[in-house]
């Protein structure tokens, strides 16, 4: 992909890119994502305040997670209905129905 956790330095070695360096190449790499680059940036911002500062209010919490939420629908552009659909395949594909057995042990259904 475009935007790699690393990156080779002018030694030829990987180098750790920091977050900023990694939504900054995400926003060079795909410019129709400049919006939720944006809003990723400033979810940072506010996980920085609360790692580093005394007080992080809630308010600034669930700002974030608004703005989070709208970089991933930004980003993934799904509709509510596909979004469930979607949960219900994977719940059934990924853990099909249980039901206990009356020595209490479990067994998957179907």
């Amino acid at each position: 992909m475009a935007w790699e956790h690393r990156q080779l330095g002018r030694a030829g070695k990987a180098v750790r890119l920091s977050l900023d360096n990694r939504i900054a190449t995400f926003k060079t790499a795909l410019p129709q994502h400049t919006d939720a680059a944006d809003l990723l940036l400033a979810v940072k911002s506010i996980g920085n305040a609360g790692s580093h500062e005394d007080v992080l209010r809630i308010t600034d919490v669930l700002e974030g997670v608004k703005f989070l939420d709208h970089a991933l629908s930004l980003i993934y552009e799904t509709n509510p209905d596909d979004m469930t659909r979607r949960a219900s395949e994977v719940t059934r594909t990924q853990h099909p129905a249980r039901t206990e057995t009356k020595a209490g042990s479990w067994l998957t259904s179907g």
